[in-house]
């Protein structure tokens, strides 16, 4: 079965940038933009994170009211120290996991 690929129109004063959803590792909220996080680095695309939530599919799970993260990056969910929930991705970065996200997270992630 084909999973559907959103392309992300990415416009900058120089060029017309366009990436795949397939490239992207994470997303950030930031304001009335997102930071698509890919391998060679960043890109901010204009939109809400709820509307790129719904976008996406099931391929990326919200793990935090600021971040969606792609399933298959996910190498562990765990809780610190402090008690609080935190994810590690197979590219090195550690985020946040949302108390409100958590259930639907372990959900999505089969934890």
């Amino acid at each position: 079965m084909e999973t559907d690929v959103t392309t992300f129109v990415i416009r900058s004063a120089s060029c017309t940038r366009f990436v795949p959803s397939t490239d992207v590792l994470w997303i950030e909220a930031v304001r009335h933009y997102v930071r698509l996080h890919l391998e060679g680095g960043c890109a901010l695309y204009r939109t809400r994170m709820h509307a790129i939530e719904d976008e996406l599919g099931p391929e990326f799970v919200r793990i935090h009211r600021s971040y969606l993260v792609r399933k298959a990056l996910v190498r562990e969910l765990r809780r610190g120290a402090n008690g609080r929930y935190r994810v590690l991705l197979a590219c090195g970065e550690d985020l946040p996991v949302g108390d409100s996200y958590l259930r639907a997270a372990r959900i999505a992630l089969g934890a």
